[in-house]
């Protein structure tokens, strides 16, 4: 839920993997964005929720349009997940 409010128009997520390290949760994400514009909405918003912290990106990746893809960036993020 804490995630789905943070996704702005034009992102996906296309895989999530939590994990507990230490007793707290990081999770993965690959999330997937019509546009550069999308994306920095997306990194934005993760950074002002109170639910994550340590936000880091690991991989950008510009998607060929020819392939039939709609994003047009994929983002590998991880980050700390605040359960309480």
């Amino acid at each position: 839920m804490d995630l789905e409010d943070t996704l702005p128009a034009g992102v996906r997520v296309i895989t999530i993997a939590p994990h507990l390290e230490n007793g707290r949760v990081a999770v993965k994400l690959v999330i997937g964005a019509l546009s550069d514009d999308s994306k920095v909405k997306f990194l934005r918003a993760l950074e002002d929720s109170k639910a994550f912290s340590g936000i880091r990106v690991d991989g950008e990746k510009r998607v060929d349009s020819n392939q039939g893809q709609t994003d047009k960036v994929m983002l590998e993020i991880e980050a700390w997940y605040e359960t309480t």
